[in-house]
């Protein structure tokens, strides 16, 4: 009984404290009435209930719903989803306490009412009427206040998503087979999922199919919207089945006039409100070419990619005395990276859109089986005393609020990585110190070059940025034709070995938003273009194309000339990566994120025990897909599923002197996927396994090479570092300091190479850390607040380091010593008085 009062009075204390949070706005845009929807990770055990969860910022709680993400295996939450509505000042930070006790009461805003007919959501700011039939976006829509609705901005109409091929048009409000449901409803924010056909007017199914997720929040005007469409044509290997797409847009019909026009321009310099007669336009045909023109005239232009403005993206109108001054607007993010892209507004047809591939520009894309695209859109609805405000409201939408935590907390304390150390130098003995600092320094390297050759990159004679409707998210890889700029001839990088989910890793081990942008820019493609949508019971749903494909849907042409490369899509789990959309979902929140990463784990899954031996990555990838969706989800079949394919090497190697045959470079991936297996398992014999493939791969070398010319991959360093941890073999891990030795950021071939040898060097890390080795944390090396210099202690020193980073980043989370929101002179007095105290 003693021992019972003990541990509960243990447990007690452990989930009494509060965990630390921060959402960071950095955009440089004033956020007013901001849905903010993120996830963060909690230890294991720490909390078991969304009802025990509280959110509290500045003393007071905010009113924030929970949703449940993901569950450790002894039922405890895992990944929890905070949904909340802030307003924020640019550049400044709101800090916030998760705690796991008292109650989260609080008076709702939001309502949504079901009919047969339609969905109706109040949320204190407006009324939506979403109906069933038809789906056209938003039927009507009225400003409230106090319940009571003020002006109609929207009146039904039969309009929504539009998109144009083969001479014909195709809404969505013709499809008599849509479904609309409430996906999810709490007290802050309700989810109104749409799934259907764009149809002609014939009522046929010919055009695209979509989804589309609207986002209603308590006490907001703002209504966010994700639409995907996906083609959904037949495949066949070598058959080119696409769509010639001439247009596609988001059509929002509105009462009254338009009587005035704003836009999102660098600066801010166009979101004054002008009078328009006829129509408006903000046109982008290109990454260097944005145009704004009222009534047929210049109102503004610039070159996006020069000064890459989250300003940009939205168009607003005022309306007439009818709609009492009102105004309404709408934004699209990656609005210029992912052209032509176009918003415009259509006075005489009372319409505002935003052309997602617009048909004024008169040429055709081809969309492929399989292929998708997913958008992110935001509407904003405001009365004529708040008009100033809508630009604030829409241009949000570039970067969306996230909430975020401390590197140590992401990779230490919430242990939901495993074994990961964020970048701390003094986590590491001293003589493993400056090998950690030269891998993580070539990491950096790596991403910089990435980011240079997304601008612009030349290969065989052929120049190319990775910007576009499809390409934006991607790398050029390679032309096959010296000087041939075109698309068939050009092949992309489709992220090789999961580039997203290495990104990802780097992010919470740095919290720098280098790389948090890129792999949300990452997962997006990935998640689009090179997975696969053919519709439920497709053999090849989920299946994922080639690496690298040409023009994103063929595969290599080998020896002939590239006009011959055929459509096709991988069979096999070789190319295959969800992690990194898992993570999108985890981090951000995003549903369709989920959706693609279950459809390929249902993929995977329906291999079985993977017996490709001579493919190693093939059984690698698999695994790690099976285990994210069984993270995800807690479904037993994919776990059991992974073990039947380990189960299967093991054998092979009991039974074969030679371990591998081939594709002596996906050896490491296959270690850590059986290893991060063995996490789960616990089966002894993943040390046997990892210990015969090292010593096999080491004592023949000499057969095979790496990109750097020799034979060592330094992805093999996962390996070598567990097993000398797991064994207790000290030699491994001069071995794995060997490998890692071989590490560099900076390839000839920039994407590939960057995951192909590095997708888990950060991670091994871990094993030359005092943890990792079974050591102690010197006392001195334990991590203080406030240590800016890393030298484990407290000192002037740290207080000049303190304004060498704030005046280098003023928006780092980390030179915010006083949790203010911001960095500033009361910062460094902080810290000055913490010194005097000590």
């Amino acid at each position: 009984m003693r021992f019972l009062i003990i541990a509960f009075l243990l447990l007690s204390a452990s989930t009494a404290f509060a965990l630390e949070f921060v959402i960071h706005e950095r955009s440089g845009v004033d956020r007013i009435e901001e849905p903010v929807t993120g996830g963060v990770p909690l230890p294991q055990g720490w909390a078991s209930s969304l009802s025990s969860l509280s959110a509290v910022s500045g003393g007071a709680q905010l009113p924030c719903q929970f949703s449940e993400a993901a569950r450790w295996p002894d039922g405890s939450l895992k990944w929890v989803h905070l949904n909340l509505v802030t307003s924020l000042e640019a550049n400044t930070r709101l800090y916030l306490d998760l705690r796991n006790s008292g109650s989260n009461s609080f008076q709702s805003q939001i309502s949504v009412n079901e009919t047969e007919e339609s969905l109706t959501v109040e949320t204190g700011r407006i009324k939506a009427v979403v109906r069933r039939s038809g789906f056209n976006l938003i039927d009507r829509l009225w400003l409230t206040e106090s319940g009571e609705n003020v002006s109609q901005l929207i009146d039904t109409h039969d309009r929504g998503l539009v998109m144009w091929a083969g001479g014909q048009e195709f809404v969505s409000a013709l499809d008599a087979a849509t479904t609309v449901e409430v996906e999810s409803s709490g007290p802050v924010r309700v989810v109104l999922k749409a799934e259907g056909d764009l149809a002609n007017s014939s009522g046929g199914g010919q055009g695209f199919h979509y989804v589309c997720r609207l986002y209603f929040h308590g006490g907001s005007s703002v209504v966010r919207v994700a639409f995907s469409f996906e083609n959904r044509g037949p495949y066949l290997e070598g058959r080119e089945d696409k769509v010639a797409l001439a247009g596609l847009h988001l059509e929002i019909p509105f009462s009254g006039t338009a009587t005035s026009v704003a836009a999102g321009l660098p600066g801010g310099a166009g979101d004054d409100f002008r009078p328009v007669g006829q129509g408006a336009r903000v046109l982008c045909p290109s990454s260097t070419e944005l145009s704004y023109s009222i009534d047929g005239l210049a109102a503004g232009s610039t070159s996006p990619k020069s000064v890459k403005s989250d300003q940009i993206g939205w168009l607003a109108a005022g309306l007439n005395p009818d709609g009492e001054g009102a105004a309404l607007g709408i934004s699209v993010k990656y609005f210029w990276e992912m052209h032509p892209s176009s918003l415009e507004l259509d006075v005489s047809g009372s319409t505002i859109s935003a052309g997602l591939y617009p048909g004024s520009t008169s040429k055709t894309l081809d969309i492929y089986s399989g292929v998708g695209r997913t958008f992110y859109l935001r509407l904003a609805f405001v009365p004529g005393s708040r008009r100033e405000d809508i630009g604030k409201m829409l241009a949000g939408e570039q970067k969306p609020l996230l909430i975020l935590a401390e590197p140590d907390y992401y990779c230490r304390d919430s242990g939901v990585f495993g074994k990961l150390n964020e970048r701390n130098t003094s986590l590491y003995p001293p003589e493993y110190a400056e090998e950690v600092r030269r891998v993580e320094a070539e990491l950096d390297l790596g991403l910089e070059m990435q980011l240079v050759r997304v601008e612009s990159r030349t290969k065989n004679g052929v120049t190319q940025e990775s910007y576009g409707l499809l390409n934006w998210g991607d790398g050029m890889h390679y032309a096959w034709e010296s000087g041939v700029q075109e698309p068939r001839n050009i092949a992309w990088n489709h992220h090789y070995y999961d580039l997203p989910h290495m990104c990802f890793l780097e992010f919470i081990r740095t919290l720098d938003y280098r790389w948090l942008d890129y792999y949300l820019s990452r997962a997006h493609h990935m998640m689009d273009v090179h997975m696969v949508h053919l519709g439920p019971g497709a053999r090849l749903d989920g299946a994922g194309r080639y690496c690298p494909p040409t023009d994103h849907v063929r595969n290599d042409p080998g020896n002939s000339s590239y006009s011959s490369a055929r459509v096709y899509i991988s069979p096999y789990t070789n190319h295959h990566k969800v992690q990194g959309l898992f993570e999108r979902w985890y981090l951000a929140g995003d549903e369709r994120a989920r959706d693609v990463a279950l459809r390929g784990v249902e993929f995977a899954n329906g291999f079985g025990g993977y017996a490709d031996f001579k493919q190693p990555r093939g059984a690698a990838f698999q695994v790690f897909t099976l285990l994210a969706g069984y993270e995800s989800t807690g479904d037993e079949t994919y776990l059991n599923t992974a073990k039947q394919t380990f189960e299967l090497w093991y054998n092979h190697f009991q039974a074969n002197s030679t371990k591998f045959t081939q594709g002596y470079f996906m050896v490491g991936f296959l270690l850590e996927a059986f290893i991060d297996l063995y996490g789960y398992t616990g089966d002894i014999r993943t040390e046997s396994f990892v210990q015969q493939a090292v010593d096999w791969m080491r004592s023949n070398e000499s057969v095979w090479f790496s990109p750097g010319g020799h034979g060592k991959y330094s992805n093999m360093a996962f390996g070598q570092g567990w097993l000398a941890v797991q064994a207790q073999k000290p030699a491994y891990s001069d071995l794995q300091l060997e490998y890692l030795g071989y590490w560099k950021g900076v390839w000839g071939n920039t994407f590939k190479d960057f995951g192909l040898a590095g997708r888990s060097v950060g991670r091994s890390l871990y094993f030359l850390s005092y943890e990792g080795l079974g050591l102690e944390i010197p006392e001195q090396n334990v991590p203080l607040k406030g240590d800016y210099d890393q030298d484990g202690q407290l000192s002037p020193a740290d207080v000049v380091s303190l304004i060498v980073k704030g005046i280098e980043d003023p928006f780092d989370v980390a030179v915010d010593y006083n949790r203010d929101g911001k960095f500033s002179i009361l910062d460094v007095v902080g810290l000055i008085l913490q010194l005097r105290k000590q």
